[in-house]
C-alpha cells in the first residue's frame, strides 16, 4: 500500500514561510536535550540576529525569542531529573 504524502497547507507569503520556519526552529530547540536547550536556542538566536538579511535579525529572531519563551513555559526545565 502506497501513502502519498501532500501538504495539506503550503505557506504561500513571507509570514507564513516564516511561522512555518520559526515553528521547526522552536521545535528543533524543544527536540534537544534539557540540558543543551538553552545554549541551543541561544545559539539559534544569535544566528538569527547576526544575520546580514535584515528580516531575519528583527523579525524572525522577534518572533523566535517569544515562541521559544513559551515553548520552554509550557515544558520547563525539569532540575529533579538532571540532579540524578
Amino acid at each position: 500500500m502506497s501513502t502519498d504524502t501532500h501538504p495539506v497547507w503550503t505557506p504561500s507569503t513571507p509570514d507564513e514561510r516564516r511561522h512555518v520556519a520559526v515553528a521547526e526552529l522552536v521545535a528543533h530547540v524543544m527536540d534537544t536535550p534539557e540540558g543543551h536547550r538553552y545554549a541551543v536556542a541561544y545559539g539559534t538566536l544569535a544566528g538569527l540576529v547576526n544575520s546580514a538579511e535584515p528580516a531575519m535579525a528583527t523579525a524572525w529572531a522577534r518572533e523566535f525569542a517569544t515562541e521559544v519563551k513559551r515553548a520552554m513555559t509550557e515544558h520547563p526545565f525539569d532540575h529533579r531529573a538532571s540532579a540524578t
